[in-house]
């Protein structure tokens, strides 16, 4: 099995107990392949890790590749769409981060992980992604048009922005707010559930479009079918407008228009059996978690 690692160049004990980890992955047989920008963090410590080729974190990955693992946090799994792309790789992650909402284990259970991984008790998920398409500028050219949590406009600076948003050429009336998110299922829990969007599980077929500070008091997140087509237009009396898809960011002119679809191919991701989105409320989030729960109504 070839596993390529996706991870970021942290300091301190992490590299030290992923190191551990990879060690695991390698007597069991894995061909093991790092990030550049990860594997030269392990050389500037001189931590060694298992022998392995390097592909660039931006670019596809190696053709072969069987898995991607990510050793990190959200925004290290975030990152994994642009390695994998269309190829089909499934994607693990392993919480090394804060939250680690998106990740299938922590890091503690790595190893345990890992096992699982070559036991086959693991299984593969699809996540529906975001596309953007039909953009009135040309998007810059290591913009990686696909979202797995969200495709976000505002304001650049921040600030008030007018927006023109139609539905399958249905056109709503314009609204002003600092910016608008649309987000996928998977990404209702990240920006848009913190300005009041709902929380949605993955596997619904939805999409969720949630203003940034709206100064219409009547304009609320909206919920539509994942296969509409969203034409939204961003115009800012201040200067120009923020894209931002995931973790990417890029410029553009005041008035910029783009249209969002649903992705033509999903990210594969990997789910191990003890891991599930329910667990991941109560544990991650705390859903409902109330010191009453713990008293006999």
């Amino acid at each position: 099995m070839k596993i390529a690692i996706l991870g970021r160049a942290p300091e301190g004990r992490f590299l030290e107990n992923a190191a551990t980890l990879l060690e695991t992955a390698s007597k069991r047989g894995a061909t093991l392949c790092y990030c550049t920008e990860f594997l030269e963090a392990f050389r500037k410590y001189a931590i060694p890790v298992p022998p392995g080729d390097s592909f660039d974190a931006r670019g596809p990955l190696p053709k072969d590749t069987d898995i991607l693992l990510t050793l990190g946090g959200d925004g290290t799994f975030l990152s994994s769409l642009v390695c994998v792309r269309d190829s089909g790789i499934p994607v693990a992650g392993i919480n090394f981060g804060r939250l680690g909402f998106l990740t299938a284990a922590e890091a503690g259970a790595g190893n345990g992980a890992i096992e699982a991984l070559f036991s086959g008790r693991y299984s593969v998920c699809d996540r529906a992604l975001l596309s953007l398409t039909e953009a009135s500028a040309p998007l810059p050219q290591d913009f990686y048009p696909f979202a797995i949590n969200e495709v976000t406009f505002s304001g650049e600076p921040r600030g008030l922005v007018s927006i023109r948003l139609k539905i399958d050429d249905r056109q709503l009336p314009p609204f002003w707010a600092d910016g608008l998110i649309v987000s996928t299922p998977t990404g209702s829990t990240a920006y848009s559930l913190s300005l009041g969007g709902p929380i949605v599980l993955p596997d619904s077929e939805v999409a969720v479009i949630t203003p940034i500070a709206s100064h219409n008091l009547n304009v609320r997140p909206m919920v539509v079918p994942l296969s509409s087509r969203l034409e939204v237009t961003v115009s800012s009396h201040r200067g120009g407008v923020l894209l931002t898809a995931d973790e990417r960011t890029a410029r553009f002119s005041s008035g910029f228009r783009a249209c969002l679809t649903r992705g033509t191919f999903p990210l594969r991701t990997i789910s191990f059996s003890d891991s599930n989105f329910i667990d991941a409320l109560r544990t991650k989030l705390h859903w409902g978690e109330d010191v009453r729960n713990n008293h006999t109504l």
